[in-house]
């Protein structure tokens, strides 16, 4: 009955018109909630209308004259019965003139509304229309009526068309409906229909555009809002690992698009996030699992203190909408602003930035640049140090060996353990040749002695140099340049042995004197027998009246460093030695008796040092019966295995002297048995 009481109120509000038309027009079919319909047509043309002929069809057209009316001026009838609420029923009207034909109207039938929600989330509403084409003077347009909450009914919306699809936006309830369409001071109305209604439809999947790092280090996201306009909130997830999301929080309101992970350290760790639309109905869309994205996560920084450079690696942005077209990366030096120091493409992960200056601190960010979006990575600091290099090394001395090989003696500085020391040779202190290194285990004491046993120092002065090379493998410091003494001398004569030597260098104090020493035979000299001045390069000396079994005389010099050394050595250094041997004294037996005492018959020497030696023995009649170039055999007195017999033999003795003269000696000599 509320419904009957509101539309004729409804209709209360459009008085009908006082004029009569030209023609007998059928207005409108109203069909009341409970099935019953009211008819509206207008006044005949006639004033001679003698009564309304009222026909009815259920269905089909198998019309029946259901009333009548006998006043010309009732325009409206109200059919009791008539079902229209279960199906469409059809009308129409004659109107009976006077002594004239009698008038019909066009058949019009009632809107019946049809509700299909077998998906309860819409509402979809059909009917048809009063008349094809409508009648004269309606609307075009189709008012749908809602219920909504209940005994509130509304217009939610008009249409042209026969059908109307309405998304009820409720959660569960039920919801009636039904269709009026305006004819001039009436309107058709359709029945009621409703159902049970609820929203079960997803809202749009938001879109996930960038997932950042902050200055704090915690994970920031941003999102486009969803085109469901009854979204009320996003759910925010992220990614535990072994196929677990876990629903970490909830962002109400349709345009709040931004969202802050505190939970997680993003300078230490990685983590994947998606998310998702929920309604105000609590039906959830579906979340971007498939398309998670997660921020640039950039490692520690990696410093080369040898090249002073910085290498940043991070892994990649994933799942850019669009893709990632590079990475950008930015440095603050000492707490300065931020500034670009430089990008890689997209599939470059690896930045290297030069020219880094140390104690220095640097921070970092690498930023992916994808269309109008950015997305940064946690900022990373690095403290630059500058690694320990040695400060000095100093070659304190070369000295020659007897055996010609040479030792120098390093001092160094050991307080930087990861330091090691490459040992240089050269002949003309110009064209230097690595001969071996040394490191900080190999130190056993300063200074440290390092001996080149490829040496041969006879053969001239020879330089050496040391570089200290720092952890980096570069040199950071030479030493001074030492070169070796090389001694030559000559036996002149008998008496004088002729000494000449290159000057020693390479110490920051000079020489001040050159020590003389002399080895005779195999008699070590406790001490030097003579010095010159550290300006002297040449010594004589005189060896008359000195007689040695082996005639062998060794000589070498010493220089003498003077005080003053930057480190405080005072250093000798040696040079090669020089063997001369004096020519020996020889004479001849003038017999011998073989297998006696002397049972070999040979030069006598006190010592030989000559070369080229040749002795030869034969018999009276010129016929040679021994010969010999080795100075330690003699002639046995046989001949082809048989004693001589006795007689007077003739030899024949020459060799080269110590002085290079060619010595011949001749004589005889007695067997006797």
């Amino acid at each position: 009955m509320r419904f009957i009481k509101h539309i004729t109120l409804l209709l209360l509000l459009f008085p009908f018109s006082q004029g009569i038309a030209q023609s007998f027009p059928f207005d409108c079919l109203l069909v009341n909630p409970n099935g019953d319909v009211d008819l509206y047509w207008s006044l005949s043309a006639f004033n001679n209308v003698e009564k309304y002929r009222i026909y009815y069809a259920a269905s089909g057209n198998n019309f029946v004259v259901i009333d009548s009316i006998d006043n010309q001026f009732i325009t409206t009838y109200h059919h009791v019965g008539a079902a229209a609420n279960v199906a469409s029923r059809k009308y129409y009207l004659e109107a009976v003139i006077i002594e004239q034909d009698n008038l019909f109207t066009d058949t019009l039938q009632t809107i019946f509304l049809q509700l299909d929600n077998s998906n309860p989330s819409w509402a979809k509403l059909y009917w048809n229309a009063v008349h094809n084409p409508l009648p004269t003077g309606s609307s075009s347009w189709y008012k749908i009526y809602r219920e909504y909450p209940q005994g509130s009914w509304n217009v939610v919306d008009s249409t042209q068309d026969l059908r109307y699809f309405h998304w009820p936006d409720v959660c569960e309830d039920s919801m009636s409906f039904f269709i009026s369409i305006e004819n001039g001071d009436c309107h058709s109305v359709s029945n009621i229909t409703g159902g049970i209604f609820k929203d079960i439809e997803y809202p749009d999947k938001p879109v996930l555009d960038s997932v950042s790092v902050d200055n704090n280090g915690n994970v920031q996201l941003g999102w486009t809002a969803s085109d469901s306009s009854d979204v009320a909130g996003y759910i925010i997830y992220r990614f535990e690992g072994n196929s677990i999301w876990i629903e970490m929080d909830t962002v109400f309101g349709i345009n709040n698009t931004f969202y802050t992970d505190t939970t997680v350290n993003a300078c230490e760790e990685n983590r994947e996030y998606a998310i998702a639309s929920i309604d105000s109905c609590g039906n959830k869309s579906p979340g971007t699992f498939l398309t998670p994205q997660r921020p640039v996560f950039l490692y520690p920084i990696g410093f080369n203190s040898c090249s002073a450079t910085d290498t940043l690696r991070w892994e990649p942005y994933i799942n850019a909408s669009p893709e990632i077209e590079k990475y950008e990366i930015y440095v603050s030096e000492n707490g300065g602003p931020f500034t670009k120091a430089g990008e890689v493409p997209a599939g470059t992960l690896t930045f290297v930035h030069n020219g880094l200056n140390f104690n220095t601190d640097y921070e970092y960010f690498v930023r992916a640049v994808y269309g109008n979006t950015t997305a940064s990575s946690c900022i990373k600091l690095l403290h630059t140090v500058d690694y320990n290099r040695p400060a000095f090394v100093y070659l304190t001395t070369a000295d020659v060996l007897p055996d010609n090989t040479v030792e120098i003696d390093v001092h160094a500085d050991t307080s930087v353990h990861n330091s090691s020391w490459d040992v240089y040779r050269s002949e003309d202190n110009t064209a230097f040749q690595l001969i071996g290194s040394f490191s900080y285990s190999d130190i056993n004491g300063l200074p440290f002695s390092y001996t080149d046993e490829t040496a041969d120092a006879s053969a001239g002065p020879l330089y050496y140099r040391i570089d200290a090379v720092d952890s980096c493998g570069n040199v950071a410091v030479q030493t001074n340049v030492n070169k070796t003494i090389h001694l030559t001398g000559t036996l002149v004569s008998e008496q004088q042995v002729s000494l000449q030597w290159t000057a020693y260098e390479g110490w920051d104090e000079p020489v001040v004197k050159y020590r003389i020493y002399r080895m005779q035979g195999e008699t070590y000299p406790s001490e030097a027998y003579d010095s010159v001045s550290g300006n002297t390069f040449s010594y004589d000396d005189d060896i008359s009246g000195i007689t040695i079994a082996d005639g062998r005389f060794t000589y070498w010099v010493q220089a003498v460093q003077d005080s003053g050394n930057t480190y405080g050595y005072r250093e000798t250094a040696n040079s090669n030695r020089v063997l001369l041997q004096q020519e020996s004294k020889l004479y001849f037996p003038n017999a011998f008796r073989p297998g006696g005492v002397n049972n070999l018959f040979k030069p006598v020497f006190n010592f030989f040092g000559g070369t080229d030696y040749l002795f030869q023995v034969y018999n009276r009649w010129g016929q040679k019966i021994f010969e010999t170039d080795d100075p330690s055999e003699g002639w046995d007195g046989t001949y082809g295995g048989k004693p001589v017999s006795m007689d007077t033999y003739v030899y024949h003795l020459s060799y080269k002297n110590v002085f290079g003269e060619t010595v011949i000696q001749r004589g005889t000599v007695t067997v006797v048995r």
